[in-house]
């Protein structure tokens, strides 16, 4: 079976891409599951697809030589807040330098004091890329919400808490696994991606 090695140090976002990609023909792996030094690509694009593909066809070109039977799945992903100007968005996991998502959480609150209600609109985005030894591809993932008031809930990651998504009437983190991906910006993108991967099971 071919191996789909998810390019993340994040245990959530894996556990997730594990969740959505668990019935493809293809045995999903982590970094942790290789024996070879492994340098994670610097993620300085200017979108998300950009930082996706860096990472993608980073780790791929690393590790092609040693491991012929993997491709390179990676996403990118992030909160836009339009009161904020588009912020964190590319900077997501890494705002203002703020070292704990929950730091970082804080601080998007913190900045949105006093915005009202109809002008919390945002969105989430995921960009995904696949790299294979006969392909590129991307997909795009968005999900539209608004930033709450205070944190909700005590699932998900990240900015879940304060993303509120209204046809469910609930924050990511007021939702299950199950029920966050079948909504989520990672899941539209994973969906996307499946279809692909469905195809390439085959052979290109």
């Amino acid at each position: 079976m071919r191996k789909l090695l998810v390019a993340t140090s994040n245990p959530h976002k894996l556990s997730e891409m594990r969740l959505l990609l668990g019935d493809l023909p293809y045995e999903v792996i982590s970094l942790a599951d290789l024996d070879i030094p492994m340098e994670m690509p610097e993620e300085d694009g200017t979108t998300f697809r950009d930082n996706a593909y860096k990472k993608a066809s980073g780790i791929y070109r690393q590790v092609k030589d040693t491991y012929t039977d993997i491709w390179v799945l990676s996403d990118d992903s992030g909160l836009m807040v339009d009161a904020l100007g588009g912020a964190p968005g590319v900077y997501s996991a890494r705002y203002k330098g703020i070292e704990t998502p929950e730091g970082r959480l804080m601080e998007i609150l913190r900045e949105m004091e006093g915005v009202p209600q109809k002008r919390r609109t945002a969105r989430f985005i995921t960009a995904m890329c696949l790299i294979t030894d006969f392909a590129e591809v991307c997909t795009l993932g968005v999900v539209e919400g608004y930033i709450t008031t205070e944190p909700r809930g005590s699932g998900g990651f990240g900015y879940d808490p304060i993303f509120y998504y209204p046809p469910l009437g609930k924050t990511y983190a007021e939702m299950s696994p199950e029920e966050k991906n079948s909504i989520s910006h990672r899941g539209i993108a994973s969906r996307k991606m499946k279809k692909v991967l469905r195809a390439f099971s085959t052979g290109p």
